[in-house]
């Protein structure tokens, strides 16, 4: 089970070639991120063992670990009669990767097949063209933002094309994967030491008024205040958008020449920073084995394969490899997006992960990210985060109740 995008797009043409190899089917199920989260999570609360494999993204990996949902996949690397070590090399995939992976009690949840994080994308035919360059501050964005559209608006090569725009559809890891970083860049934060939410914050606020202001107005695509991910991506594939803040692995669109029109006339550059610092939001999407799985070490031959070296070389970019060592080879070299490469491994020397990897993270994102979203849509800023707040700390209450009767 994926979603229709990053590794599993790029994996698929290849899958044929797995099944020849070892005589073992895969059905391959692309389903939509909300509609994935929601199968996903029957399948493995009820014990069901329908999918064998499963696209876990990094937030969701604290609460399947809890549960017990996923198999540890640390007995299956270290078996010499099911991995090779010497060819597989767990360790050849990036340190930050398998850290984010991996319990604090040592089980390996899910091995990493790409990752990602927002980036500034831009298209830099317009960018030349009008003389601009990617925005250091949310300040300059916002500045920039406004320019362009001016001189979008008075160029007939480029109506309907808008300037900038960003996630702002609701759910958790929805507008909440580009909002929490930006809640770090002004001195924010989601919770205390004491797991007190706090995102309601004098700092938080600044940062919410910023996003906003960024995402909504002249310069923006019309409903861009709950515009989706996909959405937003196929516009910029198709020319319709001059820039976007959006994951590192929409390559996988935007790079294919045939999904996308601007396919030689982008590049990208590293998160605008705020007034205290430059923060961001290290994603994965992995492989992960449901717990009651029946066909456990065939899936884990296929997810041994699926993150391979030589699986991944052959994905080239468009596979935003976990490998790094795969990021210095010709396929990269050749690129002449030298700003992509530089913001990609940006996030592996300073990716920090700002959502809130908790057990709770549905819950407590869904609050959140219902309250991002009334402030997009005009709400106040300081009474929408002080009601998300509330909730959010009776949710943290409960479980820690729970918690103690357990």
């Amino acid at each position: 089970m994926s979603i229709p995008h990053a590794y599993g797009l790029a994996l698929e043409p290849y899958i044929p070639e797995f099944e020849k190899l070892t005589g073992i089917r895969v059905n391959l199920e692309f389903l939509g991120e909300d509609e994935l989260r929601r199968k996903r999570t029957i399948d493995l609360s009820m014990g069901t063992g329908l999918y064998d494999v499963m696209s876990v993204g990094l937030s969701i990996i604290p609460q399947y670990a809890q549960a017990g949902w996923l198999a540890d996949l640390k007995p299956y690397i270290s078996n010499p009669l099911l991995t090779d070590d010497a060819w597989y090399n767990y360790e050849g995939i990036g340190a930050p990767f398998r850290k984010w992976n991996t319990t604090e009690d040592g089980r390996v949840m899910a091995i990493p097949g790409n990752f990602s994080g927002p980036i500034f994308w831009y298209r830099t035919d317009i960018f030349d063209k009008y003389g601009f360059v990617p925005p250091d501050t949310w300040e300059e964005l916002i500045d920039l933002k406004k320019k362009l559209q001016e001189k979008l608006d008075a160029d007939p090569e480029y109506q309907n094309v808008y300037a900038f725009c960003t996630r702002g559809w609701t759910g958790p890891g929805a507008n909440t994967w580009t909002i929490c970083p930006v809640i770090y860049d002004y001195g924010g934060r989601i919770f205390d030491e004491n797991m007190k939410a706090v995102f309601n914050s004098t700092e938080a606020v600044k940062a919410l008024e910023v996003y906003r202001e960024a995402q909504v107005g002249y310069g923006n695509p019309p409903g861009s205040e709950g515009i989706d991910m996909y959405t937003m991506v196929d516009m910029f594939a198709a020319g319709n958008l001059a820039s976007m803040f959006a994951g590192i692995d929409h390559i996988v669109f935007i790079g294919d020449p045939q999904k996308s029109k601007v396919v030689d006339v982008w590049d990208a550059s590293i998160p605008p920073r705020g007034p205290a610092g430059r923060y961001s939001s290290l994603w994965t999407w992995s492989f992960g084995i449901n717990y009651a799985s029946r066909h456990k070490e065939p899936a884990w031959l296929f997810v041994q394969w699926a993150t391979s070296k030589p699986v991944q070389e052959r994905m080239g970019p468009l596979g935003t490899p976990t490998r790094l060592e795969l990021w210095t080879t010709e396929p990269f070299q050749k690129l002449k997006q030298k700003g992509w490469i530089k913001a990609a491994m940006w996030y592996v020397e300073n990716g920090t992960v700002t959502e809130p990897l908790i057990p709770e993270f549905r819950e407590v994102g869904e609050a959140m990210s219902v309250a991002f979203s009334k402030i997009l849509r005009g709400e106040p800023i300081k009474e929408s985060l002080d009601e998300a707040v509330a909730k959010v700390d009776e949710i943290i209450a409960k479980r820690r109740e729970v918690l103690r009767e357990e």
